[in-house]
């Protein structure tokens, strides 16, 4: 007989559901490859599962629990009474516990007794009587926190309710709508917001619901449940960053577009209406250019979100009817940005013309570069096309690398083809577009190439979306008109599948650009505005045509052709292998529907993918809603996180924002970095100013726009070791060698010197030896080596006597390799396995003096790593990559140690920089904010982990996305896994792996 009380525990429940915007795409740990011949699909999809559940675990800590989750960057405290949370950097802390709960005036209260403990992997309940059960699931989602009431409780009334006590020093503020409570802290600084109520019963009706702040600081749920059929569910949302402008105002489209980079994001509002200039000025409330355009830069530390810089154009205008719409596009590396002004409209051309106020060249368009030095954000560039034209656009997408640019202008209309074409002035095939790439030598920016089409044709829009990575750009062109299908098709002048699409992919060899591909997609049809959006991470593309119409779901489904969907869109995924490229997957939403345009823009960092659907109408709120397919919210938008497992994408989340409703366009905007995805909702409504206002729900400022942050867990790294030509890795982190999963393989001799790095970009480090100027790599990483004609790469690269190095030099997501002696330094920058003489790599002398330490970094953030040196206490970086030493005037050279401390390189703090620390006799002194000051006790660390003969040993332990310290010593490893700076037995990790003697290595294998 079915016990139907366990049959509606299930099914139906009483939930409150607690994240930072939950954690979708890679809260679990990285997945290894699948080791194909080995294991069965079906083992091996069970070994990715367990994997993946130990990562989120509820284990016993004391009297108690705890738990962590990777995309929150939160450690999770339960004691029986409730819950504690407080970001792994420190700071803030905040929690909830259950007090009592009823009907009307009833108060049953719950503490003080000892609940029922249940833990079982990643859940954890506490029975606290036969009709309520409290819940906690650690997963992919976030940390959610439930309760399930199967019968209504004692009392008279019309309204259930919830008592709880709030823990810590955050001040709750109700919103206007009582959807939501903002926490603040003593300064009134917004920290974490708990918001997005509804309830419904089990019928699904809809239930009126509110949350309150008690006059003593707790929380007071209440559902109507008049009517109601029992069990109900209430799910009110944690969330830490919901974003608005400084200076909000009614159409200033604030979210029309967003870029990341490490812990900043930047959010463009191009019909902003303030007069000022640069760089924070104080005339934010002036509005009296309109539509100028500016845009927003936030940054992250310990937790919080703040707004760090306004930025306005240096020449903002509003001119031959229109603004400038400065901020229309934006993109960001490390600490440069990038913004786009397509409608700016004077005649200048090239870098800072003499010419910003002319406005005799209407809509030319144009870009504009900041940098930040330590927090201070300055202009360094003012770009126009070399060709400026009325009505070019320059400026419609923008893109960065590192030190190289590309600036789209999809309305150019030179008949030209190819790389710098001898026709920029003749404008022959109106509306054709072009590209252009801009390098930075120093602080000192120059055009670099022209780029068009290799099948120029009027009014395809070739520049409407770029992007780049390293040495490659991607160029889309949504109107072009051949009707190929795939990767370089022989049909590029037909023209008969009008506005079908193209995108166009380039490389550079040394400071030349050629085309490589030009890429269709496998179903195109009229009107599909394939490469509408494009983005590339190392050796992976991604493009969107959001108006193609298939109504298949889902990778890969068997629906191309049926177009019974109009304007539904879809994403496609392109990888290139040996300069060849590949369609690898054709990507749907899990709810398709027509005119929801997913696709309409696109983001991708290494093995996670983000496909925006602006046109969705799901009334959902938050991470993975059980409202996909209800168009209830028509308009209000969407976004798809994707991730990748060897070769196969897999659909992980759907995201909807914490304050949904119509016509908010949701998801218009998306970006990826290594710890954040963000959306932009341009027509999001409400009237707050900065980092999580309460004023979600009020919409008294149409169209203001709002940006809203979804934490992405990181690839945990796990522990291997050398010994004599053997490797042996932990692949799935549980410090046991399990065979099948594990790697234990010979790859090296006497005398050569082993080294790891991410040689295919696939986010996995892997193994490879160096030895008298040789490389062996295992390239796939499968733990055989296979040389040619197989996958794995052998080959010359150095001689006799030079120190190995590796890094991903070019920032193409790939590390390639090098060598450095007697002072020079000698990189595979293009990372083609050839030494070409310095034409595309790099050859430069830097260090050669006594006692020095070669030293690899992303000094700013932008990448790429970059050189460094390390003597007698004294670093030298080169800070921005440019392979010249400039005595400090852009580059670093400061004191952090003395002589006989070893020095150490990681991202301490997690904002995509690395820092520099040293270590002596046991003791970690940690450059922690990367200020290149000691600032002990206050922004940096000191660690006690260590003694004599230990190896010091760093890694992402526990897939923050921050590098903490270990040691490994005798076979053992000591990890400080929650990267406190403070040992603790019950939360750090000890493992036994390996021998002593052995060498041992850290990577995400």
């Amino acid at each position: 007989m079915v016990n139907k009380t366990m049959l509606l525990k299930k099914l139906f429940y009483f939930a409150l559901s607690l994240t930072i915007w939950g954690t979708p795409s890679q809260g679990a740990p990285s997945t290894p490859s699948h080791a194909s011949g080995v294991v069965s699909d079906s083992d091996w999809s069970e070994i990715l599962r367990l994997r993946r559940q130990r990562a989120f675990a509820v284990t016993a800590a004391g009297e108690g629990f705890q738990a962590r989750n990777p995309g929150q960057q939160w450690l999770v405290r339960l004691d029986r009474r409730g819950f504690g949370v407080q970001p792994e950097q420190g700071g803030w802390s905040w929690g909830l516990d259950l007090a009592a709960y009823g009907v009307g005036d009833a108060e049953l209260k719950v503490e003080g007794k000892a609940p029922r403990v249940d833990a079982e992997s990643g859940r954890l309940s506490y029975g606290w009587s036969e009709t309520l059960e409290e819940w906690y699931v650690n997963d992919a989602r976030g940390l959610e926190h439930g309760f399930t009431l199967f019968q209504r409780p004692q009392g008279d009334g019309d309204r259930v309710k919830l008592w709880l006590s709030v823990r810590g020093g955050l001040r709750g503020q109700t919103d206007a709508d009582g959807a939501g409570v903002g926490f603040v802290d003593g300064s009134g600084k917004a920290v974490v917001r708990y918001d997005g109520l509804k309830a419904w019963d089990a019928d699904g009706r809809v239930l009126p619901s509110r949350i309150t702040v008690t006059a003593d600081n707790g929380l007071l749920l209440t559902v109507d449940d008049r009517e109601a059929r029992y069990p109900l569910t209430v799910d009110p949302l944690a969330q830490q960053a919901y974003l608005k402008a400084s200076n909000t105002e009614a159409d200033d489209a604030f979210g029309h577009a967003v870029a990341a980079s490490g812990d900043t994001v930047v959010v463009g509002a191009p019909y902003e209406d303030g007069n000022g200039t640069g760089v924070n000025p104080n005339t934010q409330a002036d509005n009296s250019i309109t539509d100028c355009g500016a845009v927003y830069v936030f940054v992250k530390s310990n937790g919080v979100w703040t707004q760090e810089a306004y930025i306005k154009a240096s020449n903002p205008d509003h001119s031959n009817g229109y603004g400038d719409w400065f901020g229309l596009t934006v993109a960001i590396s490390g600490d440069t940005l990038i913004v786009g002004a397509p409608n700016e409209s004077s005649n200048g051309t090239g870098v800072n013309p003499n010419t910003q106020s002319d406005n005799s060249a209407a809509f030319s368009g144009a870009a504009y570069v900041f940098v930040r030095d330590n927090g201070v954000w300055s202009q360094q560039a003012y770009l126009k096309a070399s060709n400026t034209g009325a009505n070019d656009a320059f400026g419609t997408s923008v893109a960065i690398s590192g030190d190289t640019a590309v600036v789209g202008a999809y309305w150019e209309g030179s008949s030209g083809t190819g790389v710098n074409p001898n026709t920029q002035s003749d404008n022959g095939a109106g509306f054709s577009g072009a590209a252009y790439v801009f390098v930075r030598n120093g602080s000192l920016w120059s055009q670099q190439a022209y780029l068009k089409a290799s099948n120029t044709g009027a009014g395809d829009a070739f520049g409407t979306s770029v992007a780049i990575s390293g040495d490659t750009a991607v160029i889309g062109a949504p109107a072009e008109n051949g009707n190929g299908i795939g990767v370089n098709p022989n049909t590029q002048s037909d023209n008969s599948a009008a506005a079908s699409g193209a995108a166009y992919v380039f490389v550079r060899n040394g400071s030349l650009w050629s085309q490589q591909a030009y890429l269709k997609a496998s179903n195109t049809d009229i009107g599909d505005v394939f490469g509408g959006s494009v983005a590339i991470s190392g050796d992976t593309a991604v493009v969107g045509a959001s108006g193609e119409d298939g109504n298949g779901i889902g990778v890969n489904p068997n629906t191309q052709a049926d177009n019974s969907a109009a304007s539904s869109g879809a994403a496609y995924l392109f990888v290139r292998d040996s300069g060849v490229w590949s369609q690898q997957a054709y990507l749907k939403a899990s709810n398709t529907g027509a005119g929801d345009e997913f696709g309409g823009n696109v983001a991708i960092s290494g093995d996670t993918a983000a496909v925006g659907a602006s046109g969705e109408g799901g009334s959902g709120t938050g991470v993975n809603p059980n409202t996909q397919s209800d168009n209830n919210a028509a308009f209000s938008g969407a976004a798809y996180l994707f991730v990748r497992n060897g070769g196969a994408w897999s659909q992980q989340a759907y995201l909807k924002a914490s304050n949904t409703d119509p016509s908010d366009f949701f998801g218009g905007a998306v970006a990826l970095s290594s710890s954040a995805l963000v959306a932009g909702a341009r027509q999001e409504g409400s009237s707050g100013t900065g980092v999580n206002p309460n004023a979600q729900g009020d919409n008294t400022a149409s169209r203001s726009g709002a940006a809203y942050i979804f934490g992405l867990g990181g690839a945990p790294d796990n522990v291997g070791v050398y010994r004599n030509g053997e490797w042996l890795l932990d692949v799935n982190g549980n410090g046991v060698f399990d065979s099948g999963v594990d790697f234990d393989f010979f790859l090296g001799f006497e005398g050569a010197t082993p080294v790891t790095g991410d040689w295919n970009g696939d986010g996995h480090e892997t193994a490879g030896v160096y030895a008298g100027g040789f490389w062996f790599l295992d390239y796939d990483g499968d733990g055989v080596f296979n040389p040619s004609p197989g996958p794995d790469k052998q080959y010359a690269f150095g001689f006799a006597g030079a120190l190995p190095v590796v890094g991903d030099w070019n920032g193409d997501g790939r590390d390639s390799v090098g060598v450095h002696a007697n002072g020079y330094w000698f990189l595979d920058y293009d990372g083609n396995e050839t030494w070409d003489g310095g034409t595309a790599d790099k050859m430069f002398g830097f260090g050669g003096f006594a006692n020095v330490q070669i030293m690899i970094g992303d000094w700013n953030g932008d990448g790429r790593d970059k050189m460094g040196l390390y003597a007698n206490g004294y670093w030298f970086l080169d800070y921005d990559g440019d392979y010249s030493w400039d005595g400090g005037i852009v580059d670093k050279v400061f004191g952090f140690g003395w002589t006989g401390a070893t020095p150490l390189v990681g991202d301490w703090d997690g904002d995509g920089r690395d820092s520099v620390a040293v270590y002596s006799n046991g003791a970690w002194f940690l450059d922690y904010d990367g200020d290149t000051l000691w600032n002990p006790g206050a922004n940096d660390r000191i660690l006690e982990l260590g003694w004599t003969g230990a190896v010091t040993v760093i890694g992402d332990w526990n897939g923050d996305g921050r590098d903490k310290a270990g040691v490994f010593s005798g076979g053992n490893w000591f990890l400080d896994y929650d990267g406190s700076a403070t040992w603790d037995g019950g939360l750090d990790k000890l493992i036994s792996w390996g021998e002593t003697g052995d060498v041992p290595f850290v990577g995400a294998w």
